[in-house]
């Protein structure tokens, strides 16, 4: 019975489906929760102050309907001093603006026309509102004597405020627009404003006592509206940050599977030539000299083949581990281009026929600072790179040319070229293009990692310029020696 492996896709998948069970869904109910609590907050608080104003403004109102009771008994005081005549005898005493004293047998004053003397019997103020007064006014009968009074508007809101005290800053008085039926634009309005407002009974029945709601209550619910904001917008960074890394990581292993699948037939296939020629010479079936030193040849060809392998997995070991020591001094540009193409020809002498080399360096270039060998190594592996993956006939060109304070090596090849989406992910250690680039070709995928890392440890940096079917340039650019 087969059983099918569980694959990093799996993998990433339940890790996903983990994260998003244990981590988002929780996140995200707690969030709701934490909206829903703030909401239902911010309107009990909102009520609960509304309550508060609107108490404050009752008991203003009681206050100012006390002073109204008292400025009555006043008027019935000071109505005795005043004689009947049709001036108004004015008095400007708190809430009493002018006091009127007639006769009951006469016409009202010329100043209140339509006024309507009480019955006798009533020696309580009425109160009436006359189109020609500004202020409501009240009317009552003293023996044969009708006195009537009006009432100073501008002190109530004043009275009032005094009344309530400190709390009765912002409290004002409004007058009620009668006579037209409110559209549903004026009832929104008064909806949506944030006021508090009790209506008053008469002689003030047209005025209301208003007092605007501060909203520091709203502005606190909004602070914790936007720490909620931020505490979900970091969440949601952090997970993505999160799932990303995840999926590099996972990526990264996939790359080494293939890495160890890669170097373990790489390896292989060596070995397995080394063990057959081996054992053909030991058979002693080869009597002939020269197929002898045939076998002998291609023996030494495997075993170094064998060895850059394994050299190379190393060279990437000690750089992963920071155990790479360079020894640094100025070296000759000149110099490292013919070591790097020693190198390079000793490993391809079966392709040299196929393989058109142009090396080109700028005279008189400023020595670089570094490391003889790992520069040395870095160009041999951009060499490499142009070899293995251009088909027969290859065209690979060098060139060495100052750049800024530096020097820069060109290795340029007439192969397939790289693909836009491949371009940056080539120097990641155990990476390999896919599509045109490594189709045939078996390597390590440690090649231009290890070149992007020579740079960096030199101060300087690796540039690729490649277009799909026209080719690809390697720049590796090396600061100069001061």
């Amino acid at each position: 019975m087969a059983v099918r492996g569980l694959g990093d896709g799996f993998a990433f998948q339940r890790l996903l489906w983990l994260f998003v069970g244990t981590v988002i869904v929780p996140t995200a109910l707690l969030a709701l929760y934490g909206v829903v609590a703030i909401r239902n907050e911010r309107a009990a608080t909102s009520q609960r102050v509304r309550q508060q104003h609107e108490q404050r403004l009752r008991w203003g109102a009681a206050r100012l309907f006390d002073a109204l009771a008292d400025a009555d008994t006043r008027v019935h005081e000071l109505a005795h001093s005043c004689t009947p005549s049709a001036t108004p005898c004015v008095q400007d005493d708190g809430l009493i603006s002018t006091i009127w004293v007639w006769a009951a047998n006469e016409p009202p004053p010329p100043h209140l026309p339509g006024l309507a003397p009480p019955p006798s019997e009533q020696r309580a103020t009425r109160w009436t509102s006359l189109a020609d007064l500004p202020d409501p006014a009240g009317v009552y009968r003293d023996g044969g004597r009708v006195v009537a009074w009006e009432l100073a508007m501008p002190m109530v809101e004043p009275s009032v405020r005094q009344a309530i005290g400190g709390d009765g800053a912002g409290v004002r008085l409004e007058r009620a627009q009668a006579g037209r039926a409110a559209s549903l634009e004026d009832l929104m309005a008064r909806w949506n404003k944030n006021n508090v407002s009790v209506p008053l009974e008469r002689p003030l029945g047209a005025y209301a006592l208003v007092v605007d709601v501060n909203d520091e209550e709203g502005g606190l619910a909004r602070v914790y509206l936007l720490g909620l904001l931020a505490l979900l917008t970091t969440i949601l960074v952090g997970t993505v940050l999160t799932l990303s890394s995840v999926a590099r990581e996972l990526r990264l292993s996939r790359l080494q599977t293939d890495f160890v699948s890669h170097l373990g037939h790489e390896l292989r296939t060596p070995m397995t030539s080394i063990r057959l020629f081996v054992e053909t010479l030991r058979s002693g079936r080869l009597q002939d000299p020269e197929r002898i030193n045939e076998c002998l040849d291609l023996l030494g060809t495997e075993t170094e083949r064998l060895s850059r392998s394994i050299e190379r997995v190393l060279e990437w070991g000690r750089m992963e581990a920071g155990r790479r020591i360079y020894e640094m001094e100025p070296v000759p540009p000149t110099e490292l281009v013919r070591l790097a193409l020693a190198a390079h020809e000793s490993q391809t002498l079966l392709d040299a026929a196929d393989t058109t080399l142009t090396v080109s360096i700028v005279d008189d270039l400023p020595p670089v600072w570094g490391d003889r060998d790992a520069l040395t190594d870095a160009l041999l592996n951009l060499l490499q790179n142009a070899h293995k993956h251009t088909s027969a006939p290859r065209c690979v060109s060098v060139r060495a040319v100052a750049r800024g304070r530096g020097v820069a090596f060109e290795v340029a090849d007439d192969g397939p070229g790289i693909p836009q989406q491949e371009r940056r992910r080539v120097f990641e250690k155990f990476y390999q293009a896919n599509q045109l680039l490594s189709r045939g070709v078996e390597g390590s995928g440690l090649g231009l990692a290890i070149v992007r890392t020579v740079a960096q440890d030199h101060n300087g940096r690796i540039e690729l310029d490649s277009e799909v079917g026209r080719g690809s340039t390697f720049t590796l650019w090396i600061p100069a020696a001061k």
